[in-house]
């Protein structure tokens, strides 16, 4: 993929800070870094969409976020009275089935079956919290890879039509909308035409209903796709493209949507598969409750 100068001027920074680490103490190098003390639920989120450090670090196997306090474990009670929307691909319907294992655990429920493949909608609703999780995967391009994975992605709505399907009155709407995998195989170009289209979209939505809270999942880092029979390498630096276009398309949204950046947890976990580890997946959906949650969890 050839960049315009423009293009490398926008993502390629000009200055690069190198910061040197304490020196080693005996046997151990330490350093202090201070805990944030406000809750996720109350930080200024549009400050997420300019990144300037590492969003965090790993201790005791647990993400912990800089800028503000994320939770470490959540109940059903902080996502009460909420319906929860996820527009995306596999990577997202992990989440579905993280949250729906947690939750069931919780609460009696009720839930559609998608027969294995995440390509299907699915529906769970949590009577005891009055909690509803529904995920819809993303509409085309979507990569078929094995036969087992046929579907007609014709019959798969745009993000839009799903919330609408969704939506009505006294409806406390979360949406969590992500695009990566299956497009990186296009020219960047196309994964723009589909933002800009998520954006316009967005706009009416907010008319419509304008307590809905959006967040977005930016591309997390991997570097290998693989079935039985085949593999496929690819080159992580293609999320920094499609992130810089995100930041760009959706600049004026900032206050309206949060944007949940995860590259950083993939990377010091060296994450080299598409699928993130369970212990991976189950920080990204602590982070993402952490903001969706409206009172402070602790």
């Amino acid at each position: 993929m050839e960049l315009s100068t423009r293009d490398r001027e926008s993502i390629i920074p000009s200055n690069i800070t190198i910061q040197i680490l304490p020196k080693r103490v005996g046997n151990m190098s330490r350093t202090t870094i201070q805990r944030a003390n406000i809750p996720c639920s109350k930080y200024n989120k549009s400050k997420l969409w300019v990144k300037v450090k590492p969003t965090g670090y790993f201790y005791n196997n647990s993400w912990i976020l800089i800028h503000c306090k994320g939770i470490q474990h959540f109940s059903g009670e902080c996502l009460r009275n909420k319906t929860i929307l996820l527009w995306g691909d596999s990577t997202l319907h992990q989440w579905y089935l993280f949250i729906k294992k947690h939750l069931q655990a919780e609460s009696e429920h009720a839930c559609t079956w998608s027969m294995g493949n995440w390509r299907y909608p699915e529906t769970c609703n949590f009577y005891k919290y009055n909690i509803t999780i529904s995920f819809q995967g993303h509409n085309i391009p979507i990569s078929i890879y094995t036969k087992k994975n046929l579907y007609n992605v014709f019959k798969i709505n745009s993000f839009e039509k799903f919330i609408n399907s969704k939506s009505g009155k006294n409806r406390n709407l979360v949406l969590v909308l992500h695009l990566y995998a299956h497009l990186q195989q296009y020219n960047h170009n196309f994964f723009s035409a589909h933002i800009l289209e998520i954006r316009k979209g967005l706009e009416r939505i907010f008319k419509r209903e304008p307590n809905i809270k959006v967040f977005i999942k930016l591309p997390h880092a991997y570097r290998k796709v693989e079935d039985r029979k085949w593999k496929l390498r690819r080159n992580d630096y293609i999320g920094v493209v499609f992130t810089n276009i995100l930041r760009n398309t959706f600049k004026g949204l900032f206050n309206r949507i949060t944007v949940l950046d995860q590259k950083d947890a993939t990377i010091a976990e060296r994450n080299l598969d598409l699928h993130p580890s369970k212990t991976i997946v189950r920080e990204m959906v602590y982070q993402f409750i952490s903001y969706a949650c409206e009172d402070d969890p602790y």
